[in-house]
C-alpha cells in the first residue's frame, strides 16, 4: 500500500459517524493482513504498513492506539560510519519491519502502542497508555510503559459481578 492510498483511506475514515460504520469500511478495504469478525476500531489513524497487523475476532481497538510495525534504526546504523561490520550484512539493508497479531476476544486501551513483532491475546487486555513491547500472555491484563502483567481477566470479571451485584442492591 502507498502512502497515498493510505492516507485516502484515513480522510475517508473522518466522514464515517461512529465505530461500527468506520469499522465496516476499514473491513472492506481489505488494508489489513486480516480483521475478523465483531471487531471495533476506534482509532483514526492507520499504521505505516497495516498489512503486517492480524487482527482476529472480537478485536477492540481504542481510540489513538499506534502500532509501530517498523523501525529506522538499521537506517541510521548503516549511514553513521560507526558499524562497517553491520553495513556488511545484506539483511541489514532496509529498515526493520515486523508483524503485530492480536488473537480473539481483546481489548488495546486508548493511547497504547504495540511495538512490532508481538502478539497480543486471546482473551486479554492491553491498559490505556501502554507500550507493548513483547507478547502479552492469554488471559492476562498487561499495563505500564514498558508494559508488563498487572492482572488477569478472570479476576477483572469476578470484581465487575460483584460490583453489579452491589449496584442491584
Amino acid at each position: 500500500m502507498t502512502t497515498k492510498q493510505r492516507y485516502c483511506i484515513m480522510l475517508r475514515m473522518l466522514f464515517y459517524k461512529g465505530k461500527d460504520a468506520r469499522t465496516a469500511y476499514l473491513k472492506s478495504t481489505n488494508v489489513f493482513g486480516s480483521f475478523g469478525d465483531n471487531c471495533a476500531w476506534y482509532a483514526k489513524k492507520l499504521p505505516s504498513e497495516p498489512e503486517q497487523i492480524f487482527l482476529h475476532n472480537n478485536v477492540y481497538v481504542c481510540a489513538d492506539v499506534r502500532f509501530i510495525t517498523h523501525d529506522v534504526i538499521n537506517s541510521m546504523l548503516l549511514n553513521n560510519g560507526r558499524y562497517p561490520e553491520f553495513a556488511r550484512q545484506p539483511e541489514n539493508t532496509n529498515n526493520f519491519i515486523g508483524k503485530i497479531e492480536v488473537f480473539d476476544d481483546c481489548v488495546i486501551g486508548a493511547g497504547s502502542t504495540i511495538m512490532y513483532n508481538t502478539k497480543i491475546g486471546p482473551n486479554a487486555i492491553v491498559a490505556a497508555g501502554s507500550v507493548v513491547t513483547k507478547d502479552v500472555p492469554e488471559g492476562e491484563i498487561w499495563g505500564g510503559a514498558p508494559a508488563k502483567r498487572i492482572g488477569y481477566v478472570n479476576e477483572l470479571v469476578k470484581k465487575r459481578m460483584l460490583l453489579n451485584e452491589q449496584a442491584k442492591d
